[in-house]
């Protein structure tokens, strides 16, 4: 199943979320989970496609790639301390989750990869 990932932040620089979305993108890769930034057509006489800053589609998420995708986003989450971002999942139906740090430290990470299975129809391990 595909869906979007959308990080979101009100600490940082537009710049610098889409800086951060793309290298979350390369890591994704890194650890087989394909994502792509979101371009849009651009409205009217306005040239080329537009990036949604911060976003990236997910191509195939599966029970395999959302534990994946849950320690990439865990290694992004313990980078930004600073400037807290926050992720949010968003089917193509619609319906989000919502992933903040403290959701993937100790106990609570086995909970968040259960309920990320479930929200992406994806079988627990």
């Amino acid at each position: 199943m595909g869906c979007a990932l959308s990080l979101v932040s009100n600490d940082l620089h537009p710049e610098d979320l889409h800086d951060l979305s793309l290298d979350l993108r390369d890591d994704l890769a890194a650890a087989g989970v394909e994502a792509e930034p979101v371009e849009e057509k651009a409205p009217g006489a306005t040239r080329g496609d537009l990036m949604t800053i911060g976003s990236l589609a997910l191509t195939l998420v599966t029970s395999g790639t959302a534990a994946a995708l849950l320690n990439v986003v865990r290694a992004y989450f313990d980078r930004s301390a600073s400037a807290p971002v926050v992720v949010e999942l968003t089917r193509p139906d619609g319906a989000k989750l919502t992933v903040q740090a403290g959701s993937l430290r100790g106990a609570e990470f086995e909970r968040t990869l259960s309920l990320a299975n479930q929200f992406l129809g994806a079988p627990a391990p």
